[in-house]
């Protein structure tokens, strides 16, 4: 991503973070947790972006980076946005998605990455794994 993108995605975050947040209405539980794919994880790391394309049975739009759920148990269906320059293998021949199982809890959040198994040799099903590279705490807003 260049560095004009992430400046703007960074001030879109800042005018995000500073909008007032309501409370949930009488008889309406505000407990929820988030997964989110939208912060850049650190490629030091070999962790690198994913895309959430399924919510346990549940399609959702791969351009939402971030998912607003109640507590519990869920599968979230991860494709991996690998581009590291030890990976020599075109799109077309890498793996497919893969299922990560996370509890969600009230007030977190989720940061979800596809970590490049770096120093495997290249299989298309065992290169990448999705995993939850940091996790947050968030108060649930609506």
């Amino acid at each position: 991503m260049t560095t004009p993108t992430r400046y703007a995605t960074l001030c879109v975050l800042a005018l995000c973070a500073a909008l007032p947040t309501q409370a949930a209405p009488p008889g309406v539980s505000a407990a929820c947790g988030y997964v989110s794919t939208f912060a850049f994880p650190p490629e030091t790391r070999f962790f690198y972006p994913a895309e959430i394309s399924r919510i346990d049975e549940k399609s959702v739009f791969e351009s939402t980076q971030e998912h607003r759920l109640p507590p519990g148990e869920y599968t979230l269906k991860v494709y991996e946005k690998i581009d590291a320059p030890e990976l020599r293998v075109d799109n077309k021949h890498r793996g497919y998605a893969k299922l990560l199982k996370i509890r969600v809890e009230p007030g977190h959040i989720y940061r979800i990455a596809a970590k490049f198994e770096h120093l495997r040799p290249f299989d298309r099903n065992r290169y990448w794994e999705p995993v939850v590279w940091k996790e947050e705490s968030r108060p649930c807003t609506l």
